[in-house]
């Protein structure tokens, strides 16, 4: 291996996370069927697949949204008529499982390529981690036959 390869490894790992790559002002554009305040972390590398994750995990806490288009938003506050502070997309087609963290039946893990998202209730949360596993099988489900509600 040489520095080449090096730096293509750094600038990899470095890469801005695309859940923020949105056009300028890019918004959901429906009601969400789902939305709380939740805990967020993303692993890189580590697709979550059956295996537990590390025990050193980074967890931010963000207002989560679940929208009939089979996306997941995330902002760091309930929008009070706008988002406010960093918005991100998940785009459920691009996830192909979603299930308990191996160990866990408090925290999801959304498996994706390479990488993955997890999700727990935070102390705030009105609702349950069992409902958003039920919402989000339901999207990954109508995605896979083709049809969204």
């Amino acid at each position: 291996m040489g520095d080449d390869d090096e730096d293509e490894e750094d600038e990899d790992t470095n890469d801005v996370d695309s859940d923020f790559e949105l056009d300028e002002g890019e918004e959901p554009t429906s009601a969400p069927g789902l939305g709380d305040f939740l805990l967020m972390a993303k692993l890189y590398g580590h697709d979550g697949f059956g295996t537990a994750p590390p025990d050193n995990i980074i967890w931010d806490r963000r207002w989560i949204e679940l929208h009939p288009d089979a996306t997941l938003w995330h902002a760091d506050e309930q929008p009070q008529h706008e988002y406010t502070g960093m918005l991100g997309r998940l785009d459920l087609a691009d996830v192909f499982a979603c299930d308990f963290t191996v160990g866990r039946n408090d925290e999801l893990c959304l498996s994706q390529p390479g990488k993955c998202h997890l999700l727990r209730a935070d102390v705030s949360s009105a609702t349950h981690i069992r409902q958003w596993h039920d919402a989000i099988l339901k999207h990954l489900r109508s995605l896979k036959e083709g049809v969204l509600d």
